[in-house]
């Protein structure tokens, strides 16, 4: 099995120029679930990523006590209170990418909830972040299947990584991490030193080439997923959308670095339409 550098190059093969009759219709709708009443910083980080990322609709639905802070930071998104099962159901069916986990906390009562939803609907892709992930790994415990018919992307660092594998696989062992992909039908972020990126029927792995010390902040993560589901948002395989947002998400943290000591996460998310422009879009 190969390591596939990811590059401007190989990206750029992904996303296409936008076309001159473009509308936000052509460039997907993502729904991002996550930001309890004490993290709400860590969906709106997720927003702005995705907002900036160049989703074309992009709602948010987390704790009613933060869509005033959403909105005066992000006016270009909309806000449904996850308390509301009705409206959120409506946001689960209209989105095509569903990412969740960022800053939802491990309310069990509220996941099962949540979860009763999630089985009444199938976004295109679904990825599965944060505090999402313990969840996640519980419903492998009891054999369970989250969105059989979906691209599931799951986006673990160390910690969760060794969570989801119950310690058992190390993370630098390619064979056995892509053998446990494989057989999990998941397309999995690694994220690390470099992250990498593997999926299910594909032979080699995609390994990423950007990134600096400059990311190793909170809230990188949550600018990551929202990246992520920008990017999968345009682009049909969410193999390929992920290994994107991956890339232009560091690459983006790298231009940042130029500049300053430490990559804040919302500095990053606004970097990242220059750096599309830049690198990708000519």
């Amino acid at each position: 099995m190969v390591a596939v550098k990811i590059t401007k190059a190989l990206v750029e093969t992904w996303l296409a120029p936008r076309e001159k009759t473009s509308y936000k219709g052509d460039f997907g709708h993502v729904l991002l679930i996550g930001g309890n009443a004490s993290m709400g910083g860590a969906i709106q980080m997720a927003a702005q990523a995705a907002v900036y990322g160049g989703s074309g609709l992009t709602t948010v639905a987390s704790d009613a006590s933060n869509k005033a802070s959403l909105h005066s930071a992000l006016p270009e998104a909309m806000f449904v209170d996850w308390d509301d099962d009705e409206a959120l159901l409506v946001a689960l069916e209209k989105c095509e990418v569903l990412a969740i986990g960022s800053g939802m906390g491990r309310d069990p009562e509220n996941w099962k909830r949540l979860k009763s939803l999630f089985e009444q609907v199938t976004p295109r892709v679904v990825i599965i972040d944060g505090d999402a992930l313990f969840f996640y790994r519980q419903s492998l415990d009891r054999d369970e299947r989250l969105f059989t018919a979906s691209q599931v992307i799951l986006t673990p660092h160390i910690g969760e990584w060794r969570t989801l594998s119950e310690g058992k696989i190390d993370p630098n062992d390619v064979i056995r991490v892509k053998a446990w992909v494989d057989s999990h039908h998941v397309i999995l972020v690694l994220k690390g030193t470099p992250t990498c990126v593997f999926a299910p029927k594909q032979a080699d792995y995609l390994e990423n080439t950007t990134g600096n010390p400059g990311q190793a902040i909170g809230g990188m993560g949550d600018t990551l997923v929202g990246t992520i589901a920008a990017l999968s948002a345009q682009i049909s395989d969410a193999y390929y959308g992920a290994a994107a947002g991956v890339f232009l998400h560091s690459a983006a943290a790298d231009q940042v670095y130029e500049k300053q000591y430490v990559v804040v996460p919302t500095v990053l998310a606004h970097q990242l339409p220059f750096t599309m422009k830049q690198l990708i879009i000519r």
